[in-house]
């Protein structure tokens, strides 16, 4: 038997590296997959200005958690600069001692804080804000700057007013910006609709092409939202008393929830104080369930007939859902709009169905 030759140190300290790194990943894996609860922070969270910053102020919490865990504080050290790192989190559950850490992730970005203690007005009761884009020496001389928002508030049919544009701070994107415009024929053009979006611009005179560059800028809205005062539990009607209106810069794509649509609304999840009512955290309230008797008011043109009927399945105001007949005759449906409990239309606009059972 040949006897193998020994292994150099570096090629048995590299396999050593190896299997460590292998052991470890291998570790990661088993303790995210074994993991009875999550805890990840949210990108910002809005809290009044006396507030304390609890852990389900800026964090999701899904899963076998501590009860304690989500109210345990943040200390004012942690939020010098309006912003929580996941480490500073983790100390403050350490210092705690809420949870065994070999059965809890946490994840997630800094959280932005945002203090609610003088809410925006309509935009005519603001002061102008300062323009951070630097401007030319002659600052009575229009610049194509000037002319970005107006062009960007049309293509989104909204007023200039609700509107607010930062743009990203390079050369390249100063050097176009602050270009005059006197004299010049100049070509503004959003390129689609999102949270930052790139605007193509072109400058021509005397009918040639001086400049041309595409900037980005992060586009916000001025909107009317509903914020919570207190905690609101899930599956709890949105009283009037519980929210108040404001006027908040938002994304663009961000979907609020109408404040003029919550009489019937219901929370789907917990909603923290001080955080906007969107379209993922409120829902209509059930108004039909399953099984529920309904008189269906069937309308083609001036002639109205009305039977009644059963809902085959849970229904808020204004979803359209099939209904049962109660004439006996098994397998017909006839779909209708949810007006209110126990009344619901057909009308020519909504499409109905008559179906005979298969044989």
């Amino acid at each position: 038997m040949i006897p193998r030759p020994p292994i150099p140190r570096q090629r048995r300290a590299r396999r050593h590296a190896r299997r460590a790194a292998s052991l470890a990943l291998a570790a990661a894996i088993s303790t995210s997959s074994l993991a009875d609860g999550t805890i990840t922070l949210r990108p910002v969270a809005r809290l009044h200005a006396d507030a304390l910053v609890r852990i389900t102020d800026i964090a999701d919490l899904r899963g076998s958690l501590p009860d304690t865990l989500a109210h345990v504080v943040l200390q004012p050290s942690s939020l010098r600069d309006g912003r929580v790192s996941v480490h500073e989190v983790r100390d403050a559950i350490d210092a705690a001692g809420t949870v065994n850490w070999g059965r809890i992730s946490l994840s997630g970005a800094d959280c932005r804080i945002v203090r609610l203690d003088t809410p925006p007005g309509p935009a005519h009761d603001r002061p102008p804000e300062p323009d951070p884009s630097p401007r030319p020496d002659h600052t009575s001389e229009p610049i194509v700057r000037d002319l970005i928002a107006p062009r960007v508030a049309q293509s989104l049919g909204i007023d200039q007013g609700n509107l607010r544009l930062t743009f990203d701070q390079s050369d390249a994107a100063d050097a176009i910006l602050t270009m005059p415009t006197r004299g010049r024929t100049v070509e503004i053009r959003p390129i689609g609709r999102s949270d930052t979006a790139p605007i193509a611009i072109t400058l021509y005179e005397r009918g040639t092409i001086v400049a041309r560059a595409s900037v980005r800028a992060r586009v916000e809205v001025l909107r009317e939202v509903a914020v919570s005062r207190v905690e609101i539990d899930r599956g709890a009607p949105i009283d009037q008393t519980l929210v108040e209106r404001r006027h908040e810069w938002l994304p663009l794509s961000e979907r609020h929830a109408d404040p003029d649509a919550l009489a019937d609304a219901v929370a789907r999840s917990r909603i923290p104080p001080g955080r906007i009512l969107t379209e993922q955290s409120v829902q209509g309230a059930i108004a039909v369930k399953r099984g529920d008797p309904v008189v269906i008011h069937c309308i083609s043109g001036d002639f109205v007939m009305k039977l009644r009927a059963r809902a085959t399945t849970d229904a808020r105001i204004g979803q359209t859902i099939p209904f049962a007949p109660l004439d006996g005759r098994k397998g017909r449906t006839i779909l209708a709009r949810v007006e209110r409990p126990g009344i619901a239309i057909a009308a020519d606009d909504h499409s109905q169905t008559d179906q005979e059972p298969t044989p």
